[in-house]
């Protein structure tokens, strides 16, 4: 299900660089009610108590906490599904993302997806790839996620 998924999402999206606007257009005509939108690190809503849903959040922050001033402008996409009050989170990029996804850790605590990579560290696919991911854990549930 996964590679249809982001055969749809290409499509899109392209494999180029993606941005909030794109992704949410996207997000919302492959996801549909499910899809609670785009978010930087610390803008993302807090875990739905019941049901699933999926946003896409990237791993920068809109306002940096020690200084008020904005960030940058979005380093990479990473997909976050809610279920039944649970966060889950998958990166594409596996664990060599796991140094710029350190804040998400801190704030969110999620369980995280396997730590394969979906995509090489130099390219710009992590947009579609984390709605390809979203469509398999919001169709097939948790472990699904969890083994993108």
């Amino acid at each position: 299900m996964y590679d249809d998924a982001y055969r749809r999402a290409v499509r899109l999206l392209g494999t180029e660089r993606t941005f909030t606007s794109q992704l949410e257009r996207a997000g919302r005509q492959l996801l549909g009610h499910q899809f609670g939108g785009v978010h930087a690190r610390d803008t993302l809503p807090p875990v739905l108590r019941s049901g699933r849903r999926g946003y896409v959040v990237n791993t920068d922050c809109l306002v940096d906490a020690q200084g008020g001033q904005a960030c940058g402008g979005g380093v990479h996409w990473l997909s976050v599904l809610d279920i039944d009050g649970e966060r889950l989170m998958s990166d594409p990029l596996g664990r060599v993302g796991t140094k710029q996804r350190s804040d998400l850790d801190r704030i969110h605590r999620p369980t995280w997806s396997q730590d394969d990579p979906e995509m090489p560290a130099d390219a710009s696919t992590c947009g579609p790839r984390s709605l390809a991911a979203l469509a398999v854990g919001l169709a097939e549930g948790k472990q699904a996620f969890l083994a993108v």
